[in-house]
C-alpha cells in the first residue's frame, strides 16, 4: 500500500503512471491546445503579436534556430505548396498553352495578356511564385492567360509566336515604323 503522505513515494507514483500513460496524456494535451485555440484564436493571435515585439530579438533567434533545425522539411513543404498554388492558378487560367496546346505544368507560365507584364510585375513586387499566390488572393482577375515559355518568350522577344503568327500590337508598331528585327 502507498503512503500518500510520503512525497517521495506520491513522485514516484505520478512518474510511473506519466511513464505508462504517455501517449494517451499527449493526445489529450493535444486535443485539449487545438479547441483551446479554437475558441481563442483572436486572444492567443494578439498574444503572440504583442510577445513577438516585446522579445523581438529572442523570437527572431528562436525562429532561426527552428529554421536551422526543420530546414529540409520547410522547403520540401514550400515547394509543394508552391507547386499546388501554380496547378490551380493555371487551371483556373485554362490549364494548357493558349497558343499550341501544351499541357506539361513544368512548361507552362502566366503571360499578361497586354504585354506589360514586367512594370506589373515591379509595381506589385512579386514574381514567380508570388506572383502565382497574388493571382489567387487577388480572386484570378482577367488580362492573363497561360502560355508555354516557348510561346511566351517568342511573343516577348519576336512579338509573335511561330505557332499562331500572331503578331503583337508593339512588333507591328515596330515593323511599320520600319525596324529590322
Amino acid at each position: 500500500m502507498m503512503n500518500w503522505k510520503d512525497p517521495e513515494q506520491v513522485k514516484e507514483y505520478f512518474r510511473q503512471y506519466r511513464e505508462t500513460h504517455r501517449e494517451q496524456i499527449r493526445a489529450t494535451n493535444r486535443e485539449y491546445a487545438r479547441r483551446y485555440h479554437a475558441e481563442h484564436q483572436e486572444e492567443t493571435k494578439a498574444y503572440k503579436k504583442q510577445y513577438r515585439l516585446a522579445h523581438h530579438e529572442a523570437a527572431l533567434a528562436k525562429d532561426k534556430e527552428m529554421y536551422q533545425k526543420h530546414q529540409q522539411n520547410i522547403r520540401v513543404r514550400a515547394r509543394q505548396r508552391n507547386r499546388l498554388t501554380k496547378e490551380e492558378v493555371i487551371a483556373v487560367y485554362g490549364g494548357e498553352c493558349a497558343c499550341c496546346g501544351e499541357t506539361t505544368l513544368e512548361f507552362l507560365a502566366i503571360d499578361h495578356i497586354n504585354g506589360n507584364g514586367y512594370q506589373h510585375r515591379q509595381s506589385i513586387k512579386r514574381s514567380g511564385n508570388p506572383f502565382y499566390h497574388w493571382l489567387k488572393l487577388q480572386g484570378y482577375p482577367l488580362g492573363y492567360r497561360v502560355l508555354c515559355h516557348n510561346c511566351n518568350q517568342s511573343l516577348g522577344h519576336y512579338g509573335y509566336c511561330p505557332h499562331q503568327q500572331i503578331v503583337t500590337p508593339a512588333f507591328a508598331a515596330a515593323l511599320a515604323g520600319g525596324w529590322s528585327g
